[in-house]
């Protein structure tokens, strides 16, 4: 029997039904979180490679990560991002590590893509790419 207001036992049932279905998506997501944790710390040696050539270019970690649109700073995340997209980092998961969002890298890699295929109308951006290709070599 149920007090006026209260809850009766078919909606209780409902509502604990509705609680296990949400613990069961959290626990599904926090296992893919867990795989997308391993495979990354798998390939932190690529992504720290990457991170130290930035640096012996003189470039500061918390600029190059942080919001700021200079040219050598956008170049930078150029190089990383089609360095790590190399290696097979989904646009999504590069995204992650730059802090950026994925249109922000698929932005990047079209650029890559244009500077490798009209080299003379992105000078800048090679001369950039060939020095951080060197020093990805320098370790």
């Amino acid at each position: 029997m149920c007090e006026e207001g209260g809850i009766n036992d078919k909606d209780m049932a409902k509502e604990n039904d509705l609680i296990n279905s949400k613990i069961e998506a959290i626990d599904r997501r926090i296992g893919e979180l867990q795989q997308e944790r391993a495979y990354l710390i798998n390939r932190l040696p690529l992504i720290e490679n990457a991170f130290f050539a930035v640096e012996r270019m003189g470039i500061d970690r918390d600029l190059f990560l942080g919001r700021c649109r200079k040219t050598r700073l956008a170049f930078a995340r150029c190089a990383v991002a089609a360095y790590l997209h190399r290696y097979s980092f989904t646009t999504i998961q590069i995204a992650f590590i730059l802090c950026r969002d994925h249109a922000s890298v698929s932005n990047y890699l079209r650029q890559y893509e244009r500077a490798m295929q009209e080299p003379r109308f992105y000078r800048d951006l090679v001369a950039f790419l060939e020095e951080f290709n060197k020093q990805l070599t320098i370790r």
